[in-house]
């Protein structure tokens, strides 16, 4: 007769959440999505500037996005914004790099020539989550396991990434 020993089963899962953004300064429209998320490399980003004060004379012929990044600063290229209406305009990059995490800002210059900020938006631009490498797990007489691994990835905010680990033995899960 064959002895079967205990089988064990692990899986880890990798997600991401969402934050809450605050500003200091008023806006008079907004950026959508609103949500603050994680868009991953090789991604498109679409962010909509919307003017939403009734107030504001100017209109979306005078809105602009610039970029803070560790990379660059300035005026995004024209060539990566649309006028969708007379109240707003679309930002399309089209492929996501790590260097475009950063600050994003819908500025609109005024007749008289001032910048106006109407909205702001931090995009925060990381690696898709891969498969896991090298899991090592050491069980201490079966009442303490202590489990490494590789996420695959050198990850640039970590703090959004959820990692979680689950195993079986003998078909029942266990959550760490």
């Amino acid at each position: 007769m064959a002895w079967l020993g205990p089988f064990l089963l692990f899986l880890i899962h990798t997600s991401t959440f969402i934050a809450v953004e605050c500003y200091p300064f008023e806006e008079y429209g907004v950026i959508t999505p609103r949500d603050t998320y994680l868009w991953f490399v090789g991604t498109p980003l679409v962010l909509l500037c919307n003017i939403t004060n009734k107030d504001l004379r100017e209109d979306s012929s005078m809105l602009y996005f610039e970029r803070e990044t560790k990379k660059e600063s300035g005026n995004v290229s024209q060539e990566y914004i649309k006028i969708l209406t007379t109240k707003a305009i679309r930002l399309h990059l089209p492929k996501l790099d790590i260097d475009d995490d950063g600050g994003y800002t819908c500025l609109q210059r005024t007749i008289s020539g001032d910048l106006r900020t109407i909205s702001y938006k931090r995009v925060y631009v990381d690696y898709k989550p891969q498969k896991i490498k090298d899991i090592s797990c050491r069980v201490y007489n079966w009442e303490q396991m202590n489990c490494t691994w590789d996420l695959g990835v050198n990850f640039q905010h970590l703090e959004y990434i959820n990692v979680s680990l689950a195993w079986t033995i003998h078909g029942e899960q266990q959550d760490c």
